[in-house]
């Protein structure tokens, strides 16, 4: 999530992005994940996700035994997420999960080029953190805190690929107005009753959206490959 706060360029709530009142840190996290990918189904995938692991329901306080405690769990917490990270809420349902992965693995990819620089040492990398020396903690500090600026800085080039999810369709189609985008390509939509000001609704299909992202993500790693050549 504070990755997405950076890209996006809004403002963070304070505190843990995670913490969330009667659910544990970890099903906060789980749940946000869900809910960022999920095409209008982050209510369902989450109660499947509960419905096959008691301890994780046992660590919140919910009855793992009730299919109708776990679907109202379910429900709260997206919600809860939802009002929670309202200034970003052009990303839940939206898929961007692998563009997000890929903006990640860059910036891990600077932490450590920019460590060896400073130090000879490459640090030790654990899924998304990183192990040194404590006499390079502070050089550590300093190296993840400017992937992560240059990474806001290059947020411009980064297309969300938003999407109203399957609940949203039928209203959207019934509430819009047709737009052209930039090259004049491709019809975008602009929902006039839901959508915030300024904002554009892309009108395709969840499957052409994640081809959309799949190709980009492509160009983006040939692009980087010709650069290393």
């Amino acid at each position: 999530m504070a990755l997405i706060y950076r890209l996006a360029r809004k403002h963070r709530p304070d505190g843990d992005l995670y913490a969330i009142e009667g659910f544990s840190r970890k099903l906060v996290k789980l749940g946000c994940l869900i809910a960022i990918n999920a095409d209008g189904t982050e209510v369902g995938a989450l109660t499947r996700v509960l419905k096959d692991n008691e301890d994780l329901c046992a660590e919140s306080g919910i009855d793992y035994s009730s299919p109708s405690a776990l679907r109202l769990a379910a429900e709260r917490l997206i919600a809860a997420i939802k009002r929670k990270h309202y200034r970003v809420a052009e990303y839940f349902g939206s898929g961007a999960g692998a563009e997000l992965m890929r903006t990640d693995s860059d910036m891990a990819v600077r932490v450590m080029l920019s460590m060896i620089k400073k130090t000879g040492r490459c640090p030790l990398v654990v899924h998304d953190s990183f192990l040194v020396p404590s006499c390079d903690a502070g050089h550590l500090d300093d190296a993840m805190a400017k992937a992560l600026i240059e990474a806001g800085s290059e947020s411009n080039s980064l297309p969300v690929p938003i999407h109203l999810g399957k609940q949203g369709i039928d209203q959207q189609q019934s509430e819009t107005t047709q737009l052209s985008d930039a090259t004049g390509n491709t019809p975008l939509t602009e929902n006039t009753h839901s959508a915030p000001r300024g904002m554009i609704w892309s009108a395709a299909s969840w499957e052409q959206r994640r081809r959309e992202v799949s190709q980009h993500l492509k160009k983006r790693t040939n692009d980087s490959a010709l650069v290393v050549g």
